[in-house]
């Protein structure tokens, strides 16, 4: 994937350019570090960042998890509204739909489906933002300690909402809602395509056939960019609710609630098809 003219000027010229890292957007990793002459924040690089073990398991190493900032803890696409910030940003559907193999990873990129990496992505751009802007850090910290807040509220809600379900079995349609899942207490037991760039071998989705059927799954999910003939195939002959869950929320507006209403769009969706 290339940078559009436009994109590559922005970036360029840039005083804060802020990604998820090479790792989820290696496209992007060549043109961060020949074109941007301001600051890179690469967010899964972050030592504020909790990341997530591909096996299901945290990895805490060196990083500071959300603890270290208390309730002062994202995502690329909606922070920067918070902090009224315009430098270039990438464009997560287009990253997304680029396709990254979970074969060769060993922790889970998609970790701003953790609100608690939202809450502490707020802090750290904040302080990035200060950093290259000091003559607004004021208005930075301040907006990003009501997004912070704002953002604890919108998951204290999703998680209320979600309760009742902690004993569910759902099945997603590629493997991007663990950090999602481990937050809110829900159970995962299988994806349809291991990452957005690995197409299901026969056998797998035998498999996941086999354990729709043999451990009585309560909701497939399909996603908006992806032909859903391959949950069909999943579900043939069992009684199984589906729905639709959006990992970068395509169909949101754009704006300083972006993230929030992201969050509380997967949790609503999952609610809704486990109601059923």
């Amino acid at each position: 994937m290339q940078l559009k003219p436009s994109q590559a000027r922005a970036v360029s010229s840039a005083d804060l350019v802020v990604w998820t890292g090479p790792t989820f957007a290696p496209w992007l990793d060549r043109a961060v570090d020949e074109m941007a002459r301001g600051a890179s924040l690469s967010l899964l690089d972050d030592p504020s960042t909790h990341l997530r073990e591909l096996d299901g398991e945290d990895h805490e190493e060196d990083h500071n998890n959300s603890e270290d900032h208390g309730d002062e803890e994202h995502e690329d696409h909606a922070e920067h509204d918070d902090h009224g910030d315009d430098h270039a940003e990438h464009d997560p559907e287009a990253e997304h739909s680029d396709g990254h193999d979970h074969a060769n990873l060993t922790h889970d990129p998609h970790a701003w489906l953790s609100p608690e990496n939202g809450k502490a992505w707020l802090v750290t751009i904040a302080d990035e933002l200060s950093a290259v802007d000091p003559d607004n850090a004021a208005t930075y910290q301040a907006n990003a300690q009501a997004a912070v807040t704002s953002l604890a509220e919108r998951d204290a809600a999703v998680a209320e909402m979600l309760a009742p379900f902690a004993d569910a079995h759902i099945i997603t349609f590629h493997d991007a809602f663990g950090y999602f899942a481990d937050h809110y207490d829900l159970t995962i037991i299988g994806s349809v395509r291991p990452g957005d760039a690995s197409a299901p071998s026969a056998a797998a989705l035998s498999q996941l056939k086999a354990t729709v059927a043999a451990e009585g799954v309560d909701c497939l999910f399909a996603e908006p960019v992806y032909d859903p003939a391959l949950l069909a195939t999943v579900s043939t002959g069992a009684a199984v609710e589906t729905g639709t869950l959006d990992p970068v929320g395509s169909n949101l507006t754009p704006g300083p609630d972006l993230y929030g209403n992201l969050i509380a769009q997967i949790g609503e969706n999952i609610a809704a098809c486990l109601s059923r």
